[in-house]
């Protein structure tokens, strides 16, 4: 017997805390950097009117095949793309990385600065990060001077061993 999956409620909470006051009955350009099912659904349910384009790494399968069975809504693309690489073709509204530098730092063959540096390079409003406290692969000084230089902090929140940062640029 096949169990439904269900994203933790640990996760929803954190998006929501990080997003709240965003007028979420607007229409927004959300890119959902590193997207998996737990952050799509919330988003395509959160922001019903946006379209929201979902990135995931090239071939990667395993989340293809999750994003295609758990989530049933329809207000958004998905696209495979490296974010090194990804071309930008408009400035996003929202730009989503939940749990980007946990998986980033474990499957990426590239520093975790340049990582920074290509997340932070991409045009948007807003920039949300959630990730991992914990993570020893995570450099948290090196993140901590990217948002010192490139965005201004609106909101930092912590909830068991995650931190969230909602930044302006």
């Amino acid at each position: 017997m096949m169990v439904k999956w269900k994203p933790e409620q640990i996760h929803n909470k954190m998006l929501k805390k990080i997003l709240t006051g965003i007028d979420t009955k607007k229409k927004y350009n959300i890119l959902d950097a590193g997207s998996w099912r737990t952050s799509l659904l919330f988003l395509t349910k959160t922001f019903p009117k946006s379209i929201i384009n979902a990135i995931i790494y090239l071939w990667d399968e395993r989340k293809a095949s999750g994003i295609r069975e758990s989530v049933t809504t329809k207000n958004y693309i998905l696209q495979e793309a490296d974010i090194h690489t990804f071309k930008q073709k408009f400035p996003y509204d929202i730009v989503v990385a939940h749990l980007l530098l946990w998986e980033a730092t474990k499957f990426s063959k590239l520093s975790f600065e340049k990582m920074l540096g290509s997340l932070f390079k991409i045009k948007t409003k807003y920039l949300a990060i959630i990730d991992i406290l914990d993570d020893p692969d995570v450099d948290y000084p090196i993140l901590l001077k990217y948002i010192a230089t490139k965005g201004n902090i609106q909101k930092i929140i912590y909830e068991g061993k995650y931190i969230g940062f909602l930044l302006s640029k």
